[in-house]
């Protein structure tokens, strides 16, 4: 199912149908050393159209809040002009996956053994 014909237009916005806890399972799949852990411990975000403004908010995590995440976040959901902007959101505060990042090191040699692609 196409994300853009899926989502989803609520009070103005336009946002996926797609929640970050339907789909951590087959994150998972495709990257088992996250095996364990809960969503909620890794950075996300979400992408969102207000539709009056034809603005793209983009809601992420202070962690991915750097040039080389949002030109792959860009990339990913085709915005191609200057309609956006990158905004903090409580929600997605890093203090909740503090701690794993102590383990980092630790995962980062795992994904290697694994040849998952994450970089973090």
């Amino acid at each position: 199912m196409d994300v853009v014909s899926a989502s989803q237009a609520r009070a103005g916005f336009i946002d996926s149908p797609y929640e970050h806890f339907g789909v951590w399972e087959s994150v998972v799949k495709d990257y088992p050393w996250l095996i364990g852990d809960e969503y909620e411990y890794w950075p996300r975000g979400r992408v969102v159209l207000n539709v009056e403004e034809f603005m793209w908010y983009v809601y992420l995590d202070s962690v991915l809040d750097k040039p080389k995440y949002h030109a792959m976040i860009l990339e990913e959901f085709n915005i191609l002009d200057k309609s956006y902007v990158f905004k903090k959101d409580s929600h997605y505060a890093e203090a909740k996956y503090a701690h794993k990042f102590a383990s980092y090191k630790d995962r980062q040699k795992r994904a290697k053994s694994l040849e998952a692609d994450w970089d973090f």
